[in-house]
């Protein structure tokens, strides 16, 4: 891909998030409406592109390769993990805030960013790659991540109810319907794709009008939030990236996990932080500089990976 159509996809991606962002400004939309929108997208949308993915379309992973993925997932988070607790010693900062950043550092928006991001880059097939770190996702925040934006207050412990959330259960069976080939009439398949096709313009407008409700004046002050975004977003997919390069043959793998390393603080910080004793304000702080961020450092971090 050249470097002038990547940024023109990144441009249109948060030309959506302005959308959501002024539309919130100028109270054509508030935050309730958003977080309406926010169910909608993760009960219903988002599942069918999850399925769509799969439903006719070309089989682009072997089942190696797909265990492969789902290795490389889990390997993110069982590296990520233990360098988030050297971070906050490196960085001094006050022990009260080690779990929001640590929490920060390991999750990324993999849900609401990463399919819009990856489709724009690689293709509307793309979308059953970043199946497999929503799922993994979704398995480690809400049983390690507890721990760790409260610090070790809430135990670690595994709560079953994950696996009735509508994404898990799409996702887990997009997995089946790729390992069986299994084939559904090509009218529901087209219903499904077209409906799943709205999820990438809505997750940037919701995110959009998600950064409009913070205010600015707590954004800026706080310099550690900035060294965060340079590790979280320069520095770990650039290593990962040049770690992984000679031992992972599949090209695509290694892109869609650089890209996946690269997406900003995911929007779960905030309600984590606020439902279980992090710091809400901070946590805010990062998804919002992280966010704007990205629009130059995924490019960026692509450039100099993959397109030199």
């Amino acid at each position: 891909m050249k470097i002038t159509l990547l940024l023109g996809t990144m441009s249109s991606l948060f030309s959506a998030l302005a959308v959501g962002f002024f539309g919130a400004k100028l109270k054509l939309i508030d935050q309730d409406f958003n977080r309406k929108l926010s169910k909608l997208l993760l009960a219903l949308i988002h599942p069918c592109m999850i399925l769509s993915s799969v439903l006719d379309k070309e089989r682009l992973l072997s089942n190696g390769q797909m265990l492969w993925l789902i290795g490389l997932a889990v390997g993110c988070y069982i590296v990520l993990i233990p360098l988030s607790a050297l971070l906050v010693r490196l960085l001094r900062i006050p022990k009260a805030d080690w779990g929001t950043y640590r929490f920060m550092l390991v999750f990324s928006n993999v849900g609401f960013m990463g399919y819009p991001v990856a489709e724009a880059l690689f293709g509307p097939d793309s979308a059953f790659h970043v199946t497999i770190f929503v799922l993994v996702f979704q398995f480690v925040s809400y049983s390690v991540g507890v721990n760790l934006i409260s610090d070790g207050a809430s135990p670690f412990r595994f709560d079953v109810r994950i696996l009735l959330r509508p994404l898990v259960i799409t996702a887990l069976l997009a997995l089946v319907i790729y390992i069986t080939g299994y084939r559904i009439p090509a009218a529901l398949s087209g219903m499904i794709s077209y409906v799943g096709r709205v999820s990438t313009p809505l997750s940037m407008m919701i995110i959009g009008c998600s950064l409009a409700a913070i205010p600015l004046g707590q954004v800026v002050g706080n310099w550690r939030v900035y060294v965060l975004a340079g590790i979280k977003m320069i520095a770990i997919p650039l290593a990962a990236c040049l770690l992984m390069r000679p031992f992972l043959r599949e090209p695509m793998l290694l892109e869609i996990t650089t890209v996946m390393l690269s997406m900003p603080v995911g929007t779960t910080a905030t309600t984590m932080a606020l439902a279980y004793g992090g710091n809400e304000k901070l946590a805010s702080s990062g998804v919002f500089v992280t966010t704007i961020l990205s629009l130059l450092t995924i490019p960026a971090i692509l450039w100099l990976l993959f397109l030199q």
